[in-house]
């Protein structure tokens, strides 16, 4: 019986999806991915950086899940944090068996194939967490037009892949979600009544370094956030009805009520960071200043603080950064 509605532990969350902790910065509680076995194949959604896949790796050969059963990787985006190991773990799978593709969007496989100059401010911030990332085959991918009207999934064949779990059909979908980056989208899983059994969020509804508390932190912003259209995906997403959403930066939200609540927070929190920026920066128009100021008010907001300090400060710098980019306070 899940007593909180917040899952921070890997494992099985409900009959055909893992969450999976994998463990970013050497660390419990910053990094997540999702594992769901179907009859036809396994899907992975995310897989981390390249320091990240033996993690995963790890855990699938825990769950006797073997590499042969895998047959579909989906991206929420292209950051190295959530896919920059895809090269690494594509390259794994693939020996066991070639039909594996990686379902993305056109952006995205553009994103993953010219790396380098996000791989090396990436760097500045997180230095050796980072990884490595590689091009990936071409062929690897399978190209998907993400459904960016959410009022009728059920209609929104044009990105839908069936599955079955237990006898029953589990269709994968695609939201096209705009801002965090300009490629990111949505995966989720319907069942046959068309409810929403889970939507990964990947960065599209903020995150989540709480264990107990349904509170939001910014998501990790680096040089291609949006803010208008960030808010916008955030609104569409809010009205959706969803009974259990996965976050890439954390875990796992169970209950509807509780999604739209975090979601909502998040709405709130948004627009509230964004103020406290403005008001910093005119205050004193340097980064080191805004930071400082902000690092009080986000450390309310977390429990990882006592983890490791220097994670959240990093952390802070780049979403900072990123809002100030979009706010023209900063160039890219």
């Amino acid at each position: 019986m899940i007593k909180t509605p917040i899952i921070v532990k890997s494992g099985k969350i409900n009959d055909y999806l893992h969450h999976l902790d994998l463990l970013e910065y050497g660390l419990e509680g910053f990094l997540s991915c999702f594992v769901a076995e179907f009859e036809e194949g396994v899907v992975i959604l995310d897989c981390g950086s390249s320091l990240c896949v033996p993690n995963l790796l790890k855990y699938l050969e825990q769950c006797q899940i073997s590499l042969s059963s895998v047959r579909y990787f989906v991206t929420t985006h292209h950051h190295y944090d959530h896919v920059g190991g895809l090269w690494f773990l594509y390259e794994k799978v693939k020996k066991f068996n070639p039909d594996v593709k990686i379902i993305t969007n056109q952006k995205t496989k553009e994103l993953l194939l010219d790396y380098e100059y996000p791989l090396q401010r990436a760097r500045r911030n997180f230095g050796d967490y980072v990884g490595e990332m590689k091009p990936i085959d071409v062929n690897a991918f399978q190209i998907v037009n993400p459904c960016s009207e959410f009022d009728d999934l059920a209609l929104s064949k044009q990105s839908e892949i069936q599955f079955t779990s237990n006898g029953l059909k589990i269709r994968l979908s695609l939201l096209s979600t705009p801002g965090h980056t300009p490629d990111h989208q949505c995966p989720l899983f319907l069942n046959e009544n068309d409810e929403i059994e889970f939507l990964y969020l990947g960065e599209a509804g903020g995150t989540l370094y709480h264990s107990s508390r349904l509170i939001s932190m910014s998501t990790s912003m680096a040089i291609y956030y949006q803010h208008e259209k960030y808010m916008s995906s955030l609104e569409k997403l809010i009205h959706l009805r969803v009974l259990k959403a996965g976050l890439g930066h954390f875990g796992v939200i169970d209950g509807e009520r509780h999604v739209i609540d975090f979601l909502n927070d998040n709405y709130s929190f948004m627009q509230d960071f964004q103020n406290r920026i403005i008001k910093y920066y005119r205050e004193n128009p340097s980064t080191k200043y805004v930071v400082e100021r902000l690092l009080p008010f986000l450390a309310t907001r977390t429990d990882r603080m006592e983890q490791d300090s220097s994670i959240l400060r990093n952390i802070t710098l780049g979403t900072t950064y990123g809002m100030m980019m979009n706010l023209g306070y900063r160039n890219k």
